[in-house]
């Protein structure tokens, strides 16, 4: 069996406001934030990357239901969470922490340890983006795109108007479909925006919402499936260009050519059988 290479992955910054071209596990800076605060947003990260598969089923199941045709090849990345035991990491960036307690912490709660986001190393480089944190252009006519927007508009509907996803981008895959392999994309690092403002780093509520609904055009796919336009849409939004929920605090210490994610950090984890 061959063997698999995974990528762990963890927050750089939780406020956004970490700014590099490139880092090395040298170049490191102090962690600003606690082990609890990352910990709740990579489970955050985890979450939304199994409801970005629960509702691409649904929304295949839907497209079968209504006889439309869209592009079937859609895959999500699957992932898993790990959580470091004893002694921190020189990745984690609490290894050189300061406090005098942090020892005592880790030896009196055995669930003390920074949580990494683990996926499997992806087989290509290239990267296609399908919108940003704030943006949704659906200006190509390519059935992938098509497909794309028109499941976000799905998205919305299907939760009750409660949450749309935001920072898709996706990298090519092989998909194994009985006796032959055909070619598809791997949606990874998705964010979402929820009424609540609670599904984690770069949620922007409401807003975050109100700006899909300006920005979004239903074509072709969203008709068939009989999806309304965004007859909601508010008067007003946020500012995406002053956002700090953007991707200019995305960095990665993969290695050279490969993808990072929102906000975190990538560590290379050892093969697995």
């Amino acid at each position: 069996m061959p063997e698999a290479r995974y990528v762990a992955k963890r927050f750089m910054s939780l406020t956004g406001s970490f700014e590099s071209d490139s880092i090395t596990l040298n170049d490191l800076p102090k962690v600003d934030f606690t082990v609890d605060d990352h910990n709740d947003q990579i489970r955050s990260e985890c979450i939304c990357l199994v409801r970005l598969a629960t509702f691409l089923k649904a929304f295949y199941d839907f497209c079968t239901e209504k006889q439309v045709n869209v592009f079937k090849e859609l895959r999500v990345a699957d992932a898993f969470l790990m959580q470091e035991m004893g002694i921190a990491s020189a990745a984690s960036g609490f290894s050189d922490n300061n406090d005098e307690d942090w020892d005592k912490l880790l030896q009196d709660n055995d669930q003390a340890g920074i949580m990494w986001l683990v996926e499997k190393k992806h087989s290509s480089t290239r990267v296609e983006k399908f919108s940003g944190t704030l943006q949704h252009p659906n200006i190509s006519s390519n059935i992938t795109h098509l497909t794309i927007h028109a499941f976000n508009h799905f998205v919305y509907h299907y939760t009750n108007k409660q949450l749309i996803f935001a920072d898709l981008q996706a990298t090519p895959c092989v998909i194994d479909r009985k006796a032959k392999t055909v070619e598809g994309i791997l949606l990874f690092d998705p964010m979402t925006h929820t009424t609540t403002k609670s599904s984690g780093v770069g949620d922007h509520g409401q807003g975050g919402i109100d700006n899909f609904l300006q920005q979004h055009q239903c074509k072709t796919i969203c008709d068939a499936l009989g999806l309304t336009a965004s007859e909601s849409a508010p008067s007003e939004k946020v500012d995406s260009d002053s956002s700090s929920g953007d991707d200019s605090y995305c960095e990665n210490t993969q290695e050279a050519g490969d993808e990072g994610s929102g906000g975190m950090v990538n560590g290379g984890v050892d093969n697995v059988d």
